[in-house]
């Protein structure tokens, strides 16, 4: 029996720029090195790491290690943790003008750090010609830094886009009659995804409220088989 749900579509892009994003395979995160050429020494006892990708290919590396109240930046994308650490603590925030990361026909800037009182953070840059891209657009989604370089999450910038989750998981209901659409929504972001939990960089940017969003959704009809339907959301936001 068909299950057909009227849901709302709410995306953090507008839909022209998902239009001009060309193909590109997805960059496996999963076999990049998580190594640190040379760090500093630490004035805590368990500083915490994270690692930042930019571009397609995710060939621009930055790590970021939260030592206490510092932060250390590889600012140049070298591997080489010798830039001054800055004074960073729980409510307060750190920001680049710019990132000097070498051979790269895209400039970074205002690459930002808020650190949360849970131990998680948000982070966002600016992209010269894509606009401001960020993680942890929702508290129930944020990243957190790994207690090591082998388990730190890594966020991917400036990547292949596609669709992510916005919020928690919903069950949206058989039947929608007289439900608020906050309850019957799917709610959407466009972005990259990267490796850990709150690692998708989402677009900061509103899609057109009114408009029509078409897509094509396969659904389960039982013992393996699939029916597919042709779908328009209203999209609200």
């Amino acid at each position: 029996m068909r299950t057909l749900f009227v849901v709302t579509a709410i995306a953090a892009c507008g839909m022209s720029a998902c239009a001009a994003e060309p193909r590109v395979e997805s960059v496996d995160l999963t076999s990049i090195p998580r190594t640190i050429k040379l760090e500093p020494t630490y004035e805590s006892k368990s500083p915490k790491y994270c690692l930042a990708v930019f571009g397609k290919e995710a060939a621009h590396r930055v790590w970021l290690v939260h030592d206490g109240d510092r932060l250390f930046v590889d600012r140049n994308g070298d591997g080489e943790l010798i830039e001054s650490p800055i004074s960073i603590g729980t409510g307060s925030s750190f920001s680049l003008s710019y990132l000097r990361l070498p051979k790269t026909y895209r400039r970074y800037t205002d690459f930002a750090v808020y650190p949360q009182s849970d131990g998680t953070c948000r982070i966002q840059v600016t992209m010269d010609g894509r606009g401001r891209q960020y993680v942890g657009a929702s508290s129930n989604s944020r990243p957190k830094f790994g207690n090591s370089p082998e388990t730190a999450p890594i966020i991917h910038f400036d990547g292949r886009m596609t669709l992510g989750q916005f919020g928690p998981t919903q069950t949206i209901p058989r039947r929608t009659e007289g439900v608020s659409y906050r309850k019957t929504s799917l709610k959407l972001m466009v972005g990259t995804p990267g490796l850990g939990d709150g690692t998708f960089a989402a677009f900061h940017c509103k899609c057109r409220r009114d408009k029509t969003l078409r897509g094509t959704i396969a659904y389960s009809g039982g013992e393996d088989a699939q029916f597919v339907e042709r779908v328009s959301y209203k999209m609200r936001g």
